[in-house]
């Protein structure tokens, strides 16, 4: 009878340490446990990319310092994938191994080119500006595979010369966004049903007429023959507004399929452009009286027909409270923060934030956005442009700016999430976007919506020269 031996997961982790390639350790000795690495071989090269795998959603304005060793003797070009740049990385061989100090921030990744090099022997451990990187004697070793926490240190304090704790003005540069998405409805002149999600309309419609639904493995529509449109479906909005408004579009795929009624009035169908994507056409509504409005749809149903959200577009501003919406004035002043509640719930487009300020002297100045929830800030100043802002530490260089006044211009970019995402998928960990992603259930359906934050959140700081060591 075999005998069962007992055994640890550092015993075959040190067992299989000599076929080690890549190794990572933070400045405290410990292996990362955040990091992710691939090693290719091409011809007489390697390529070695490193990146981040668990994304750090605070302290971004700290650094993590990290010692990388790849074992043999190696010659090491840094390509930057964002810059289109290539330039050599200094590095020293010690012990059989080629080691460099990593400086990054919480969105870096890094790609190098590997060659054969003449050993080159440092004398002693590879060292930084912490000192030498030590090696825990009997420390547990990571899976292979998995560059295995992060070591932060604060970055070099700059002088703080302004903060700007709101902005003076602000413009959207498209029409602020309803959205509609929880019609009341019925099929082919019956009873009206509830007001329900309009996903969840069209799987009802569906199942009482025996189509499939639409979903992951559902047939694309181009591929469904045309067929006699026998059925026909209203879909009724009804929209609260606090105050009376005009030069109002609707928004929506195929508005000449549709008949349309606005408060009672018939629509004609003048097309005047297109709202994000040429297939969403816009069509000129009449005025936004005060108090109840009512839009109503009527469609042909067919098995290819796809029943979406509809928008109003307009100068306007939007609450959204729960699963009911509430139109308002325009809004006129806006703070840093969310501006999903400050009248913008669902727009998606670009903002721009203004802000003055005077200087007495010829100053070297860089601004930074500590928090922000947007894909990328574009800076301007006195409507200039000088440059984007989209990773950590979230600071960019304005140079020497003459002394008098001036106005910083920050275009918080949209990512079209709180027009068009899953915003009653209330799944935070929820990975796929796809049609059932927009088709939860259970704990992860919510009815009311669930918008992201967008916009400048906290502040913005006009900083110094980098202080010296």
């Amino acid at each position: 009878r075999a005998e069962v031996v007992p055994f640890e997961e550092a015993d075959v982790l040190r067992a299989a340490e000599p076929d080690r390639r890549i190794e990572v350790r933070g400045a405290d000795g410990n292996r990362s446990d955040n990091l992710f690495y691939q090693l290719r071989r091409d011809g007489d090269a390697h390529w070695l990319f490193l990146c981040h795998v668990d994304r750090r959603r605070n302290r971004e304005d700290a650094q993590e310092v990290w010692r990388l060793r790849v074992r043999g003797s190696w010659q090491l070009e840094r390509w930057d994938a964002l810059t289109g740049s290539v330039r050599e990385e200094p590095a020293q061989v010690e012990d059989g191994w080629t080691c460099l100090t990593l400086r990054c921030w919480g969105q870096d990744s890094f790609l190098w080119k590997l060659t054969e090099a003449a050993p080159r022997q440092a004398a002693g451990a590879c060292e930084t500006a912490e000192g030498a990187f030590p090696v825990p004697a009997g420390e547990r070793t990571a899976f292979y595979g998995l560059v295995a926490g992060s070591r932060l240190t604060p970055s070099r304090p700059r002088p703080v010369l302004r903060i700007l704790e709101a902005p003076d003005a602000f413009t959207l540069e498209e029409p602020n966004v309803l959205l509609l998405d929880r019609p009341s409805w019925r099929l082919d002149g019956g009873d009206w049903q509830p007001p329900e999600e309009i996903l969840r309309v069209d799987n009802c419609i569906r199942a009482r007429l025996g189509y499939p639904r639409r979903q992951d493995a559902s047939t694309q529509p181009w591929r469904i023959p045309d067929e006699p449109e026998r059925h026909a479906v209203t879909l009724r909005y009804t929209i609260d507004a606090r105050a009376a408004t005009d030069g109002l579009r609707l928004a929506m795929e195929r508005p000449d399929k549709a008949d349309i009624f606005w408060n009672g009035e018939a629509v004609p169908h003048a097309d005047d452009g297109w709202f994000t994507d040429r297939f969403i056409r816009t069509v000129p509504l009449p005025p936004l009286r005060e108090g109840e409005n009512e839009l109503v749809l009527r469609l042909p149903f067919v098995r290819k027909t796809n029943l979406e959200n509809v928008f109003i577009l307009g100068a306007f501003g939007v609450f959204a409270l729960g699963t009911h919406a509430v139109v308002t004035k325009q809004t006129e002043r806006l703070y840093f923060g969310d501006v999903s509640r400050q009248g913008f719930a669902f727009y998606g487009g670009t903002l721009r934030y203004a802000m003055r300020f005077s200087l007495a002297r010829d100053t070297a100045l860089a601004v930074r956005v500590p928090h922000f929830a947007a894909p990328v800030l574009e800076i301007l100043v006195d409507g200039e442009s000088r440059g984007l802002m989209a990773f950590a530490p979230h600071t960019l260089e304005l140079g020497t700016l003459p002394a008098g006044d001036h106005v910083l211009t920050v275009r918080c970019f949209g990512s079209r999430f709180n027009s068009f995402g899953t915003l009653h998928n209330c799944n935070e960990e929820y990975k796929w976007y796809g049609p059932d992603s927009y088709r939860t259930e259970g704990g992860e359906w919510s009815e009311a919506w669930q918008t992201r934050p967008f916009g400048l959140l906290s502040r913005v700081e006009l900083v110094g020269p980098e202080q010296e060591a």
